[in-house]
């Protein structure tokens, strides 16, 4: 529970900082949420703080500029990195990832650290293609187990391919204040009472993304290419992050100007 110089400090700061000239929107998201609903309380979409916050968060563009000449730097870098291959993954609906990270907001978002915009980690990006290879490809009989270990490492050995964490396009990202509606809150929390018809829908905000991301692969060409294909079958058939089974995280993957 805040004490009284935790609460003096917050309600100076709300008075301080406007969402609408907030520089860093993963700043924003993990500090500044005055309250929450209380326990039983009902929820609705207008009356929630929760769900105010996140619009407020959602509204932040953050500090575009800064971003953009990080964004530059990446690009200048991965030019000067030998073996490497950028490619631009197109977002067609939504993507959340991160959606479980731990959080005092309990519905969490991966943002960068640094520049509050999202981006999807590497080893997102890696892990989606090593499940989809496992669960849908078949290579040529003994090679099989040999090939995923130099795709993709092993307990013992690092993989021939690094994946990067792909950054979005400055010009072409957003979040978006988004929503679930379980209907059977009781009957998914463990509690001994049968779904129905009748259970009411309880409205959930959280975040999620669109937009255009740079996704960078580094390792043998020919190994390079074979990752590329694999990962754009996956996100395509698959999606990538949280709730791919009701439509989201599905993209598609083409060439950008990094060869």
């Amino acid at each position: 529970m805040a004490n009284k110089t935790q609460i003096a400090i917050r309600n100076a700061l709300e008075n301080y900082i406007d969402p609408q000239n907030a520089d860093h929107p993963g700043l924003y998201f993990d500090r500044y949420l005055k309250e929450q609903n209380k326990a039983g309380e009902p929820i609705s979409e207008d009356a929630s703080a929760f769900s105010k916050h996140l619009k407020n968060v959602a509204n932040i563009k953050g500090n575009k500029d800064a971003y953009k000449q990080y964004f530059h730097r990446w690009h200048v870098a991965l030019r000067q990195l030998a073996d490497t291959s950028c490619y631009l993954c197109t977002i067609s609906g939504r993507m959340i990832i991160g959606l479980g990270n731990e959080s005092v907001t309990e519905t969490g978002l991966t943002l960068h650290h640094t520049y509050g915009v999202p981006y999807i980690p590497g080893s997102a990006l890696k892990g989606l293609t090593a499940h989809f290879t496992s669960n849908s490809i078949t290579f040529n009989g003994a090679q099989d187990q040999q090939v995923r270990k130099i795709l993709f490492g092993s307990s013992d050995e690092s993989g021939f391919i690094t994946f990067h964490d792909a950054l979005p396009d400055p010009a072409d990202f957003d979040i978006i204040e988004d929503i679930m509606t379980p209907h059977h809150q009781k009957y998914y929390s463990g509690e001994n009472i049968s779904p129905g018809d009748f259970d009411s829908p309880v409205p959930i905000s959280f975040l999620s993304v669109h937009g255009t991301f740079h996704v960078a692969l580094t390792g043998p060409e020919a190994w390079r290419k074979c990752s590329k294909e694999l990962l754009t079958e996956a996100i395509q058939q698959e999606g990538i992050g949280a709730k791919t089974s009701s439509g989201y995280g599905r993209g598609t993957i083409a060439n950008c100007s990094i060869k």
